[in-house]
């Protein structure tokens, strides 16, 4: 089965990828492989969805289809798609284990590693929830330094890379934008020039 070129092409995979781990993607569910959380799909689920895009069964979805790639309406051309993304290590296959930790879903890695309807395939790459991720540390963060107390905050700020909570993790994008004469809190000791001189080395020369 001969791809469409796009298809051939690290980046339309990679396009794809990105729609579907978007909401309008296939189906995730969650599982535990090798005592850690990862998110899984059924290969029918990734066929149909892309053939019910393919043919616009599913107008909301059809609407957010990328248009660099063209649309799969073939079901050999589906599974030739879920290979490539497969080989190039997007996710890999899985077994379902017949036991359960629980309620949760265990999965081991397949060592047959080919893209057939009737597999689960979990997910490697995360693709446009980088984002998700990176506010969901922000917001964590801005809880750390909104209920820490100031001795430990203080001994926070000697970690490498930070110069506030915040920073703990997005190291000096967002650390306070102050010099000694400007700002109110000169006075404090963790904006006393010994402090300001510790962010320089962390985050660069700041105005």
């Amino acid at each position: 089965m001969e791809l469409p070129k796009e298809y051939a092409q690290d980046e339309g995979l990679r396009t794809l990828a990105n729609f579907l781990r978007s909401d309008n993607g296939v189906k995730i569910y969650k599982a535990v492989e090798h005592e850690k959380r990862v998110e899984y799909f059924k290969g029918k689920a990734f066929i149909d969805t892309l053939l019910n895009i393919g043919v616009d069964v599913d107008p909301k979805k059809s609407k957010k289809w990328p248009k660099s790639i063209p649309k799969i309406t073939d079901k050999a051309v589906a599974i030739a798609v879920g290979n490539a993304l497969l080989n190039k290590n997007f996710f890999h296959r899985s077994d379902k284990a017949e036991v359960k930790k629980g309620s949760e879903r265990i999965l081991t890695v397949s060592p047959v590693q080919i893209f057939e309807e009737a597999g689960v395939y979990t997910w490697i790459y995360q693709g446009g929830m980088l984002f998700r991720y990176i506010m969901s540390g922000y917001v964590s963060s801005a809880y750390l330094s909104a209920c820490l107390p100031a001795c430990l905050l203080d001994r926070l700020y000697f970690l490498p890379g930070s110069t506030d909570a915040s920073c703990l993790t997005f190291p000096c994008i967002l650390a306070p934008h102050t010099t000694e004469a400007s700002s109110p809190l000169s006075s404090d000791s963790r904006f006393s020039p010994s402090g300001q001189t510790l962010r320089k080395r962390c985050c660069g020369t700041f105005q």
